[in-house]
């Protein structure tokens, strides 16, 4: 199995090595899918060059186990995610590089669908808290509008009378709440 921290996908290079050398000429495996399912992808391989191997051979033995460390192997090719994994007592190391391209692309679609799902989960907190605020506010609207009722009366004058059927419905009257205390507050000043 490869090293566990990276994935394996298109521009990918999977080889063995040594501290002394590549057990074999790495190269990058490009997969395009076939239109016929049946056949399986369809792969390539580009072999690295000299140069490019010196440089991912570098990175290999300046790396501590399981550590990954980015190298660029110029041209096309561009920076590279690097871990190796050692295969055994005497075996060779093998080495996985992802193409940070890839990886980077990976992540902005994490990044986009995470901030993606915040948003719509702060709009919908939003959204209930003012759902529940509006219903625990409903009582209070009652109270508000039987205050309102006895603006219209015309108190001013000493007329009294329309006071009789003015009053805060009694299930807004419960001294638990707030609302309901004002409530009971208003019929008794009715009184």
């Amino acid at each position: 199995g490869g090293p566990a921290g990276l994935g394996l996908g298109d521009d990918t290079i999977v080889t063995s090595f040594t501290a002394s050398g590549f057990a074999a000429t790495p190269s990058v495996l490009t997969c395009s899918a076939d239109t016929n399912p049946a056949n399986g992808p369809n792969c390539s391989r580009t072999p690295l060059t000299a140069s490019q191997q010196s440089t991912l051979l570098a990175a290999a033995n300046s790396t501590a186990v399981g550590d990954a460390t980015t190298v660029d192997l110029g041209g096309s090719l561009g920076e590279y995610l690097v871990e190796w994994q050692p295969q055994g007592q005497g075996a060779a190391n093998e080495l996985v590089a992802v193409q940070m391209t890839t990886l980077n692309q990976d992540m902005a679609w994490v990044v986009a669908l995470v901030i993606v799902v915040s948003v719509i989960g702060v709009i919908l907190a939003a959204l209930a808290f003012a759902y529940i605020t509006r219903i625990s506010l409903r009582p209070l609207d009652r109270v508000v509008a039987t205050a309102v009722r006895v603006t219209g009366l015309p108190l001013h004058q000493g007329d009294v009378t329309g006071l009789d059927p003015v009053r805060v419905p009694e299930a807004d009257t419960d001294q638990q709440t707030e609302s309901g205390q004002v409530g009971a507050a208003l019929n008794t000043l009715l009184d």
